[in-house]
């Protein structure tokens, strides 16, 4: 991980607290329903965000729990990188995936395209 990430005193910095708002996530259901009338192969991949870099990231579970329903419900394919146990490396700073944790999501992706 890059460690300039950090602020000057070292500390990791606040999770974007932001609500997410109704409309985005029925923007996103519709979006999947559409994708899934036209029959578009799909898959979805939450990638992971660093614990260390970010604190309360918690904020984000209520929406990674809505989106898996909407994508579950759609039947469409989803590695929820977020949910699992953070791994060090997966992040070459507070959100961008580094090569490491490109690899389950390239095995994701190749697994669901057979």
């Amino acid at each position: 991980m890059d460690k300039t990430i950090y602020d000057e005193d070292g500390k990791p910095q606040q999770w974007d607290d932001t609500p997410v708002v109704p409309a985005q996530i029925a923007a996103f259901s519709k979006t999947v329903q559409l994708l899934k009338e036209r029959h578009v192969q799909v898959i979805a991949i939450v990638d992971p965000v660093n614990p260390w870099a970010l604190y309360n990231t918690d904020t984000f579970r209520p929406v990674d729990k809505q989106i898996k329903t909407i994508l579950e419900k759609n039947q469409i394919p989803y590695l929820d990188m977020y949910a699992m146990p953070y791994q060090n490396g997966w992040n070459w700073d507070r959100l961008h995936p580094s090569e490491l944790a490109w690899v389950p999501m390239i095995r994701f992706i190749a697994q669901s395209f057979k």
